[in-house]
């Protein structure tokens, strides 16, 4: 629950952060968090004694008006990271640790020798993470068709593998600044979707970048 939690609220859309219009604002749907899961999940933490979880547990069972504030959400991520040892122990559970081999970095010279405009867009995001967000990523990597190169212009999603630094997924602040900053992204993406963002209803409204 908690990884879902983290890519919902991180990427302001059930689907992730591909280039669709994001969907939600300051608040989310109860259905799109799946409320009662929540506070199932979060009741369960309650009653291992962590007093920690008591006040979430009152908050999500608030009577909300089909949303629930993205305050509350990175709350109960961010609780549950700072948290995970104690609930591990408590819950008397065997961890196994897997080391997982660092992808390849990409190779630019080969990547642009076609399509140079529109692999362009692609090494601009990238960079746009290295220089802007690894304060919250240890690694961010491009994955699917992008990365594979069998790609349909304007049509193909771009799918993006990021790992969040354990102190930004243990602080409520920082979960909600990475989601602000991950606003900035929704350009870019754009561009490499080739479509219109100003085709967007939240454009008009103002929520997104402008330059």
């Amino acid at each position: 629950m908690k990884a879902v939690l983290l890519a919902v609220l991180v990427n302001s859309h059930d689907y992730g952060l591909d280039g669709r219009i994001p969907t939600s604002g300051d608040h989310f749907r109860t259905e799109q968090l799946d409320l009662e899961v929540c506070i199932q999940c979060v009741n369960e933490l309650k009653n291992l004694g962590i007093d920690e979880f008591d006040d979430l547990y009152d908050e999500l069972n608030k009577k909300f008006d089909q949303t629930v504030p993205i305050e509350t959400v990175a709350k109960i991520v961010s609780k549950f990271n700072l948290k995970f040892p104690i609930i591990v122990q408590k819950l008397n559970v065997q961890l196994t640790q897997h080391r997982i081999n660092q992808p390849p970095k990409l190779d630019r010279k080969s990547y642009l020798r076609k399509d140079v405009r529109y692999r362009q867009n692609v090494i601009d995001l990238l960079d746009y993470f290295e220089n802007n967000l690894s304060w919250a990523f240890k690694g961010f990597y491009l994955h699917g068709s992008l990365s594979t190169l069998d790609y349909v212009k304007g049509s193909s999603d771009c799918d993006t593998f990021g790992i969040i630094r354990q102190e930004v997924s243990s602080s409520t602040e920082s979960l909600l600044k990475l989601r602000k900053d991950l606003r900035e992204t929704f350009l870019l993406i754009c561009t490499i979707r080739e479509t219109n963002p100003r085709q967007s209803i939240l454009w008009q409204n103002s929520w997104c970048p402008t330059r």
